[in-house]
């Protein structure tokens, strides 16, 4: 198992990007939007970039509908930004 990791990086001040590598669970997944919503984004920030590309995801079916549930929770902070996901999908 490849130990996962996340790392934050703010692209002129006004859009986040966030890249997961290793393994990547529900956990890893909710914890990391609880670090942007509580620690990270401000009023500036009008956009997150998630880029999967480098990591292992994870994820079973019925953790989508739970991530879904996280963010409705949060929508008065997350509905103004864009969102954007980079996957590598691999056959």
């Amino acid at each position: 198992m490849m130990k996962n990791c996340v790392r934050y990086s703010d692209i002129n001040l006004k859009i986040l990007k966030r890249e997961f590598f290793g393994d990547v669970y529900l956990s890893t997944v909710l914890c990391s939007w609880e670090k942007l919503i509580n620690e990270i984004i401000n009023e500036n920030h009008f956009g997150i970039i998630t880029d999967f590309s480098q990591a292992c995801i994870k994820l079973k079916p019925e953790d989508i509908e739970l991530i879904y549930h996280f963010l409705r929770k949060h929508d008065n902070i997350l509905c103004n930004l864009r969102l954007a996901f980079i996957i590598n999908s691999q056959a």
